[in-house]
């Protein structure tokens, strides 16, 4: 609300819902105001750098899942989109 724009909201903490990691450790949470305009690449792999993905190729993967995110985001008129689990496997890819 405070940026009143879409914001992507991410925490590398698996295995509870985002309210329970908030709570208990509102260091864990990434909050990324976006901007009308979109998720920009730049901003979108800085997101999946802070998530903790390790290969170059898993954080282009990821950034592109929240680019497309919030595409549909805006083509559905959507008040929430969630992605629960999301994770790299060990070849280094991103599986959601």
């Amino acid at each position: 609300r405070a940026s009143q724009s879409a914001v992507l909201v991410a925490s590398a903490q698996g295995g509870m819902n985002i309210e329970e990691v908030a709570a208990k450790d509102p260091s864990a949470i990434i909050t990324t105001p976006i901007p009308f305009a979109g998720l920009s690449q730049e901003k979108a792999l800085e997101v999946a750098t802070k998530l903790g993905f390790k290969t170059d190729e898993a954080k282009k993967e990821a950034a592109e899942i929240f680019s497309n995110l919030y595409k549909i985001f805006k083509e559905k008129d959507a008040t929430q989109i969630e992605i629960n689990p999301m994770g790299e496997t060990a070849d280094g890819h991103v599986l959601w």
